[in-house]
């Protein structure tokens, strides 16, 4: 990608056009610092502020993602709470520390027929739909 190209984005906003030129680069191979470099100056011509947003999403998944000694922590992959999701996770995690296993495969499959996918970490659960 050159200069030229970046022009016409912010003249045109051609947006199809300059993707492509992203993705295409010509033949040549791009690296990560360059392709972080062009998504962050298109997303300053269109002031989306998606990086800033990005590393915003990322810190808090981060902070909430470090176990406390003796707590469990319950994780939506997409940020979004359900508080009957949570609660079902919790009754699965006091199943097995109960040694009921049966009690908590039936949670997580009952968990899997709603299209709620669990994976556990350590220190908690996380789950997203699916």
């Amino acid at each position: 990608i050159d200069n030229n190209t970046i022009v016409t984005f912010r003249e045109n906003s051609d947006k199809t056009y300059t993707l492509r030129a992203v993705s295409n680069n010509g033949g040549t191979k791009t690296n990560d610092a360059t392709k972080l470099f062009l998504l962050d100056d298109f997303d300053k011509v269109l002031s989306l502020d998606l990086i800033k947003k990005a590393d915003e999403v990322r810190k808090r998944a981060a902070a909430a993602a470090k176990p406390t000694a003796g707590v469990y922590s319950i994780l939506a992959e997409e940020g979004s709470e359900d508080a009957e999701v949570t609660a079902k996770i919790q009754a699965r995690y006091e199943a097995k520390k109960a040694k009921n296993f049966a009690e908590a495969d039936r949670i997580r499959d009952e968990l899997k027929a709603q299209g709620i996918e669990i994976t556990d970490i350590p220190g908690g659960a996380r789950w997203k739909r699916i």
